[in-house]
């Protein structure tokens, strides 16, 4: 296994340094005929270029994420490849971007459901800047009304937690506050509490119309229920609460 970064060297000589080793680098194994890397005696080089297959957005994700969006009306926006922070902020803002478009006079309701798992220590940083700037657009938009965001993250089963609903924020700092806390770690399994996640937001209060859920995630929900909680249980609160969700699943590690 490879670190994405590489030390070479010792402080005290001039040939020190570290690299990434991403795509394209070249890598040189050098063997040594005799013990210790000993120069006394023969040694060959061979030069390999390194490679990594493309990082892809799990299968069952995508069809979980197509199923649900299609009894929403909402769609799915993508995140694949490697993770590049200006990829992924560009895909949150084509992500977010209807939110303001739709709303009116009367504002709106918005839904945070954030994977919070080790895997996602690429995006949540990014999301969590990015959201900070989508609030103050939202506020400083004239006409929009209120937009009144709750924040669900979760985890998984035999995690330090199942799912974590912060509920509707009565203020922006203190919305700001709590995505802030929000940090990666746990998770482990290929599956994880994605419905038991997006299924808590039944204990919200929904007020305004329209109503937003925004789903970030990487991994999919448990195939066969571990809770008693399925997709058929997605698919009755959004109709209930009539929210139009967001998909955005990336790749996983």
């Amino acid at each position: 296994f490879l670190e994405p970064e590489m030390v070479f060297g010792y402080e005290w000589t001039r040939k020190q340094g570290s690299v990434r080793m991403e795509p394209g680098v070249r890598i040189n194994l050098r063997s040594f005929e005799a013990p210790y890397c000993d120069y006394s005696r023969s040694f060959s080089d061979q030069w390999l270029v390194f490679s990594a297959l493309p990082q892809r957005i799990d299968r069952d994700l995508m069809r979980q994420a197509a199923e649900i969006t299609a009894r929403s009306g909402g769609k799915i926006v993508p995140s694949a490849g490697a993770f590049d922070p200006d990829h992924f902020r560009a895909v949150l803002e084509q992500a977010f971007e209807p939110v303001l478009r739709q709303m009116d006079g009367n504002g709106g309701d918005l839904v945070l459901v954030i994977d919070s798992t080790n895997s996602m220590q690429e995006e949540i940083p990014v999301f969590q800047a990015f959201f900070l700037e989508f609030m103050e657009r939202a506020a400083s938009e004239a006409g929009l009304g209120e937009l009144r965001t709750a924040l669900i993250s979760y985890r998984d089963y035999n995690d330090s937690f199942l799912v974590r609903n912060e509920g509707w924020q009565p203020d922006r700092r203190s919305l700001l506050r709590a995505v802030n806390t929000l940090n990666a770690a746990g998770g482990g399994e290929r599956e994880e509490a994605l419905y038991e996640a997006i299924c808590s937001a039944a204990d919200l209060e929904f007020r305004a119309v329209p109503r937003f859920m925004m789903v970030l995630a990487d991994a999919p929900a448990h195939g066969v229920p571990r809770g008693g909680v399925g997709i058929e249980d997605v698919f009755e609160l959004i109709e209930e609460c009539q929210i139009r969700l967001t998909f955005i699943p990336v790749s996983a590690d």
